[in-house]
């Protein structure tokens, strides 16, 4: 009996909702594809769960395509392997090894502590964000203070204003501040 035949219960699911395929390929049936919503994927991962070896026989990979205001952010999924971490994770899937605590707040319902994961459970990867600091945020508004130009009277400057000249002259010299 091939994996096809084994998993005919969530194939059979998935018609009609999946737009994609199931294939075996290197002894997993690998689904590819998209549904409309979180709800469909959910069947289908529900009936692919019926059979008790679907952790080390099935890879899916089902975007969510549809709107609506239950779909959550994230439709991208990771299996579990041995010597995974969800830094490991993270670091891949993410960019930032630092953003574990995301991947583990999206999956408490699998998860018990986010330093002890076992291989096995497909795990739901939240969107990616672009990443802004506020030192990074502070440092692009923050501007250089101009030096005075020097005109031909000394200590006079048309260019810029005496505020400016005495913090830029507090730059210039921090001692003598």
């Amino acid at each position: 009996m091939g994996l096809r035949d084994k998993y005919a219960h969530a194939i059979q699911t998935a018609k009609g909702k999946f737009q994609g395929n199931a294939q075996e390929q290197n002894g997993k049936l690998i689904f590819r594809g998209s549904v409309a919503s979180e709800e469909q994927k959910n069947e289908i991962w529900t009936a692919i769960k019926t059979v008790p070896e679907w952790q080390s026989e099935v890879e899916a990979y089902i975007d969510v395509t549809g709107g609506g205001a239950q779909a959550p952010a994230s439709s991208k999924t990771y299996t579990v392997k041995p010597g995974d971490t969800l830094s490991k994770i993270a670091k891949m899937e993410l960019g930032d090894a630092n953003a574990y605590m995301r991947i583990f707040e999206l999956n408490k319902d699998q998860l018990k502590n986010p330093d002890e994961i076992k291989p096995g459970p497909v795990l739901k990867i939240p969107a990616t964000q672009p990443v802004i600091s506020v030192a990074n945020v502070a440092a692009s508004k923050a501007r250089k203070p101009r030096l005075a130009r020097s005109s031909r009277r000394e200590g006079a400057s048309a260019a810029v204003p005496p505020t400016k000249m005495a913090i830029a002259a507090t730059c210039a010299n921090p001692q003598s501040a």
